[in-house]
């Protein structure tokens, strides 16, 4: 006998069985690129976080792996030659975020005897040194000569390659008090930012004793920021640090501005230790909300969000449905960038330009809202195929035999990135239309089995995955095709006594389908444990599955089980070697027509003919990325097309 095979290619699949250990720990993974300012990659750079280090490639990119799940999590970037580098992210459990870095090359670089001190110019930056100022990272003095490495950043032009954001804890005056006794959160208004950076003869990296600061001036502008902004000669302003442990600007003192007889002004300070230093305002801020979704609808959770006004700027990052809150100021325009790291790349993006922020308020509930940013990225990163299937088998005499054809299966990849990855072709086909396709030819294939076809860059959710149905467990063992981890229902096995036994999947219309799959820690999935994932349609059963001729005109079929949707009508051809079927969309009433041209553009010969009332749709698959459902419930028959 021959069953005609009318649905997946999933189907067809033949497997071998491979292990793995499985953690148990929850940890995710950070991607991204680092480049100049200019969008040059930096290649050789080092990449830190929580300890795990990382060097980038010829193109930027970078990987650390087993980063544990935190709120705050600060990736520093670092290369001689460059200032330091740091950004935050936030990983809620198992899913890859993406942090770019921005690395912005040094002015220049000075040298000094540590013993004797002296004073360093760069670029209007001038530093000066006492006396065995410069200590070991131990903190005993350091003796030997000094490279001082200065780099002085333009807040209006260059923040892209900024420590953090501008968000920031600043003094509060406790109790009306003019003592300076706590921290509170802050948003800044930057006029300068400086990083100096000291090594030693054997490229050992130094600072200076707390004890003995360092006179700093650094040119400071006013850019373009709103006159009630601007800073003046003989103003007092706040000095910053970025603080690494911290992830963010905390207040430091206060500096004073310089103007020069041509009204260039600097800014003159004292510094304590050398990290990124930034004369700034510090305002009390407000905030803006909104959400993050791709293009099938689905939350975006890790998402980088940037909120970049005329005044201030803040980074966030959503939460586990998508949802942010970033820190803004009240009468400022801001434009929100929310970007995601999917397919080696973080150029999936979206922009919702000029909000103008109006309210003042500090939590989500109070906060200014913001239009839902939908990224046009495609993440889908598996398939489950449930199949509802009355098929017809044929003997050597030709006679028509029902069987049941029930079959579960499932596999996993990494998300594609591309739009066209997701599209749907089953929505782009008019009702009582109908269209062929090659089945060797996987991006016309429809369903979109993986947009890959059987994915060269399969993902294992775990050692095991069940489908359930009210009635029954379908544990899927992981077996592997060409190394891709793939789940499928084995409708046969052997006995004890090497006799073969059939175990068909029972899946029946109306059927509420649950899916539990432990996780693989070494693909980034967590556990997966959806109840109510899917709900099998009513099962199409056609009025009579006898064997049929066809001699070139229309080929009518009446049938019972219609369900208020279209109807789906998939063709396959049987002749020896030929890869052609169809699909067609109609009316779901009971009775249909399939036209005989359409018939016609398949091979003569025996074809496959099936009814299905079907979901194509997508469900929530493991760690929030959605899966594409093929759940068919309908009945096949065999047509001679002569």
């Amino acid at each position: 006998m021959k069953r005609i095979a009318c649905i997946s290619t999933l189907a067809l699949l033949a497997a071998c069985q491979t292990t793995s250990e499985q953690d148990a720990d929850e940890f995710g993974r950070i991607g991204g690129y680092v480049t100049d300012l200019d969008g040059t990659p930096v290649e050789g750079a080092t990449v830190l976080a929580q300890g795990i280090s990382a060097e980038t490639d010829a193109d930027g990119l970078y990987y650390l792996d087993g980063v544990e799940p935190s709120e705050s999590i600060l990736v520093s970037f670092k290369k001689r030659g460059f200032a330091k580098g740091y950004a935050t992210t936030r990983i809620i459990s198992w899913e890859t975020v993406g942090v770019d870095g921005t690395l912005l090359e040094v002015d220049g670089v000075g040298t000094i005897a540590a013993s004797l001190g002296g004073v360093v110019e760069v670029g209007g930056v001038t530093v000066d040194f006492d006396p065995s100022a410069v200590i070991n990272a131990d903190g005993t003095p350091y003796t030997g000569n000094v490279s001082v490495e200065v780099t002085h950043l333009d807040p209006h032009s260059e923040m892209d390659a900024a420590p953090g954001d501008l968000t920031a804890l600043s003094f509060s005056l406790a109790g009306g008090t003019s003592a300076k006794d706590a921290l509170t959160e802050g948003q800044l208004v930057s006029y300068g930012m400086l990083d100096v950076t000291l090594y030693g003869e054997n490229d050992e990296e130094l600072n200076i004793d707390s004890e003995s600061p360092v006179d700093i001036s650094m040119p400071i502008s006013n850019g373009e920021l709103p006159s009630l902004y601007h800073m003046a000669d003989g103003d007092s302003q706040q000095t910053w640090s970025f603080n690494p442990e911290q992830h963010r600007w905390v207040e430091e003192g206060e500096g004073q501005v310089v103007a020069d007889e041509e009204g260039n002004l600097s800014f003159d300070f004292q510094a304590s230790h050398f990290s990124w230093w930034n004369c700034d305002q510090g305002m009390v801020p407000t905030c803006a909300s909104g959400r993050v979704i791709d293009m099938l609808g689905f939350p975006i959770r890790g998402a980088k969000v940037t909120c970049e006004g005329g005044s201030s700027q803040s980074v966030t990052t959503t939460d586990e449905n998508g949802y942010f809150v970033c820190s803004v100021l009240a009468g400022d325009t801001v434009s929100f960038i929310a970007e995601t790291f999917v397919a080696n790349s973080t150029a999936w993006d979206k922009n919702i330009p000029r909000v103008y922020i109006d309210g003042e308020g500090s939590s989500a509930a109070t906060c200014e809202p913001v239009p839902t940013i939908d990224i046009q990225v495609c993440r889908e990163t598996g398939v489950v195929s449930v199949q509802n299937v009355e098929a017809v088998t044929q003997s050597d005499s030709l006679n028509s035999v029902v069987n049941n054809a029930d079959t579960v299966a499932a596999f996993f990849w990494e998300p594609p990135g591309y739009p066209q990855h997701c599209d749907n072709p089953w929505e782009s086909i008019a009702q009582d239309d109908c269209v062929t396709y090659d089945t060797q030819d996987a991006s016309t294939h429809f369903p979109n089995v993986s947009n890959h076809g059987i994915p060269t860059d399969g993902r294992s959710v775990g050692f095991y995955l069940d489908v359930s149905t009210p009635r029954k467990n379908y544990r899927m063992e992981r077996d592997s095709i060409d190394g891709s981890p793939v789940y499928i229902w084995d409708n046969e096995e052997f006995d004890s006594s090497g006799k073969l036994v059939l175990q068909g999947a029972d899946i029946r219309g109306g059927d509420n389908l649950d899916v539990y799959a432990p996780g693989d820690s070494t693909y980034y999935a967590g556990t997966w444990d959806e109840p109510y994932f899917a709900s099998v349609p009513s099962q199409a059963i056609m009025d009579d599955q006898s064997f049929l001729d066809n001699s070139g005109g229309n080929m009518g079929l009446t049938y019972s089980g219609t369900d208020g949707g279209d109807l789906m009508v998939m063709a396959a051809s049987m002749s020896n070697g030929s890869t052609e079927s169809m699909i067609c969309r109609m009316k779901n009433d009971g009775n249909i027509s399939i036209k005989g041209n359409a018939l016609g553009d398949l091979d003569r010969g025996y074809a496959g003919v099936g009814l299905y009332n079907t979901d194509t749709s997508w469900a929530m698959g493991p760690d929030g990325l959605p899966v594409r459902l093929q759940i068919f419930s309908g009945s096949t028959t065999l047509v001679n097309l002569q």
